[in-house]
Order: C-alpha cells, then sequence, then structure tokens
C-alpha cells in the first residue's frame, strides 16, 4: 500500500507546518519584515530549488539508464563468448575421433543444443528484466524436447522458479 509510504513523508511536513504556524503566532513582530519579500522573489527562489532537483534526480536516471544497458550488453557478451568457447571446445571430441560419424552426430547435437538453451537463457533473462511484457525471439526452440519446455513454462511458473537458473543449470549439466 502507498498509503504507509505517504505518511513517512506527510508528517515531516505537517510538523514543520505547524512549527511554521506556532512562530507566526508567538514573533509576529519579529517576522513582520518578512513580508517585504516580494511574491516574485520567494518565486525565483523556488524555481531555482525545484530546478535543481529535478537537475540531479534527471542526472541520476540517466545514469542509473546506461548502468543497466551497459550491464545487459556486458551479460550477452559474456554468454556469447560462454557459448562460442564450449563449442569450440566440443570440437575436440570430433578431431579425437575423425572417424567416427557417431561422435561427429553426437557432438553436432550437443552444439545445437547448447546453442539453443543459451538463446533461450539469454531471451528469458530479457524478458524478465523486461518484466516479463516482452517476447523476444529464440533459436529453434521447438527443437528441445517438449517435456523440458512444459517443465520450464508451467511448473516453474506455478512454483515461482527463477527460469533463469533452471535453464542455467540445464546447460551445466
Amino acid at each position: 500500500s502507498t498509503i504507509p509510504k505517504a505518511t513517512l513523508f506527510s508528517i515531516p511536513s505537517a510538523a514543520l507546518a505547524a512549527v511554521w504556524r506556532w512562530l507566526l503566532s508567538q514573533y509576529e513582530v519579529e517576522l513582520v519584515s518578512m513580508q517585504s519579500f516580494s511574491a516574485n522573489v520567494v518565486w525565483s527562489v523556488t524555481m531555482v530549488v525545484l530546478s535543481m532537483l529535478l537537475g540531479f534526480r534527471t542526472n541520476k536516471a540517466y545514469s542509473r539508464f546506461w548502468e543497466g544497458i551497459t550491464l545487459v550488453n556486458q551479460m550477452s557478451a559474456e554468454w556469447f563468448e560462454a557459448c562460442s568457447n564450449l563449442t569450440a571446445f566440443s570440437k575436440a571430441a570430433s578431431s579425437k575421433f575423425p572417424d567416427s560419424a557417431d561422435t561427429r552426430r553426437r557432438v553436432r547435437i550437443f552444439q545445437y543444443t547448447l546453442v539453443r538453451l543459451m538463446s533461450l537463457m539469454h531471451g528469458t533473462a530479457l524478458r524478465q528484466i523486461g518484466g516479463y511484457s516482452e517476447e523476444f525471439v529464440v533459436l529453434d526452440v521447438q527443437a528441445l524436447d517438449e517435456e523440458s519446455m512444459k517443465y520450464l513454462y508451467e511448473f516453474c511458473a506455478k512454483q515461482h522458479v527463477n527460469r533463469v537458473e533452471v535453464l542455467l543449470h540445464w546447460i551445466q549439466v
């Protein structure tokens, strides 16, 4: 609820207003000289303060935005590099047994599955970061087995399990 948060901001403001009213009633003579300030001066000071606050807040939001974009790009690059390295390292099995068609087939199936899982993990992570408001294109999800996809989309959603962590575990295993 927003009421407790709003109360945290409204109570100090109300207390300051009450203190100001009390000061005006107790020290009316001393504060009469403050009436000489024109409305233009008060308005100018208020606008300067609000402009500075708005500027600092905008600058902070801009910094957070670029930090987020940088981290997402870094994540993409690191996952791409990991997938590339695993694909390259798996080629060693093919070169170790160059005459075995079965080994080459199994290595190719491993590489294709790895790329599909990495693509799915990347798309799922981007969707999670975006608040599940957008779908992202992934590579050939239909080639993955139906039972795993059902687990990923139905069970994980019901149990509130992080799908990215599940995919990462599948890749590691």
